[in-house]
């Protein structure tokens, strides 16, 4: 064989090579789509689980983060799972009021969470005890393949400080439906529906006067810097689930499917829970040690908020007893393993 015809093998060989290497000769290409800008704590880790499954298969599955909602809006991707416009999506279930109920129970008021370890403890025991979460989180074609919760969220002002129940009379805060919405409107607040993105600037206009949040969410939008006061009640948790169309699953071999359902479950929602709360200490020091003021409420202040708590919760009980479902002893459950999971 002459030399260039040598030289030209070794060299379409080693570009089929560097081809199946990077992914271009992947046999299955699914998206991922998350409303999280790219950099974000969770984003990273995202990739790093991608990241995985592709090495694990051969290169064979290639996943593609869509981030920052460039394939779906942060209300939308639910429906995009859904659907199949969205193979994979990262789902914040405080975006669709009444659609996870069970699983929202984790998000009523003031029940003690304070990481998102403890959080995401607390959700995955629930879900191996309990079929009707079990339910939820397979119906309307989705299959759930991580499940955690974020930081504690809290009430964060830009001017006026929250110190009790009182303070927040005629505030106007954005805050996601649900628990955040229906508290804010029982302690005499307002809350406005706005996406996380468009809070910036409506503090800046005077359009609101704080909002509710995490820390990760607050560094994520850049909010500190529009932002004072951080009244660090525990007012609650939200589950995010990374949720996965059952027919993109089911499309794929049965040895790639195995690859994906291993490399996720409760030890990688448990990874991700621990980034994110390492993610949100980080990000509260630095905020505090930039003028930021950390406000803590307890005692009498406490108490304030308290009251109508509880009653939120036994709504929740009344709203969703049933033969099949037995509220009471679920939200039982969950107060006992926020205790057995204390300081986790």
């Amino acid at each position: 064989m002459k030399l260039w015809k040598v030289i030209f093998c070794v060299v379409l060989w080693a570009f089929v090579l560097l081809v199946a290497g990077t992914g271009f000769a992947s046999e299955y290409r699914l998206s991922l789509a998350t409303y999280d800008p790219v950099t974000s704590g969770q984003t990273r880790k995202l990739q790093e689980w991608t990241d995985r499954i592709r090495e694990k298969s051969g290169g064979r599955v290639e996943i593609t983060i869509f981030a920052g909602g460039s394939l779906a809006a942060a209300g939308e991707i639910l429906d995009a799972v859904k659907t199949g416009a969205a193979d994979i999506g990262w789902v914040y279930t405080s975006f669709y009021p009444g659609q996870f109920p069970i699983t929202d129970a984790l998000t009523l008021p003031l029940l003690g969470l304070r990481t998102t370890t403890q959080g995401t403890q607390v959700l995955w025991d629930l879900y191996q005890e309990n079929k009707a979460l079990q339910a939820e989180l397979s119906a309307n074609n989705i299959k759930m393949l991580m499940m955690y919760s974020n930081p504690r969220n809290f009430i964060v002002t830009a001017s006026k400080p929250v110190r009790t129940v009182d303070d927040l009379k005629g505030l106007k805060l954005r805050a996601p439906a649900g628990t955040a919405t229906d508290m804010l409107i029982a302690w005499g607040g307002t809350p406005i529906m706005m996406g996380p993105g468009d809070v910036y600037q409506a503090l800046e206009k005077g359009v609101l006067d704080g909002y509710v949040f995490e820390y990760n969410g607050i560094d994520n939008f850049k909010l500190q810097e529009v932002s004072k006061y951080y009244t660090e009640i525990t007012f609650y948790v939200g589950p995010f689930l990374t949720l996965m169309n059952r027919g993109s699953l089911e499309a794929l071999p049965e040895d790639l499917r195995k690859i994906i359902e291993e490399e996720s479950g409760r030890t990688m929602s448990m990874e991700l829970a621990s980034t994110f709360q390492r993610d949100a200490d980080d990000v509260r020091a630095k905020i505090l040690s930039g003028g930021g003021t950390a406000i803590e409420v307890a005692g009498d202040a406490l108490a304030g908020f308290t009251k109508p708590a509880e009653s939120y919760a036994q709504a929740w009980v009344n709203k969703y007893k049933s033969a099949n479902f037995d509220a009471q002893a679920y939200l039982d459950r969950l107060k006992a393993l926020i205790a057995q999971y204390e300081g986790s």
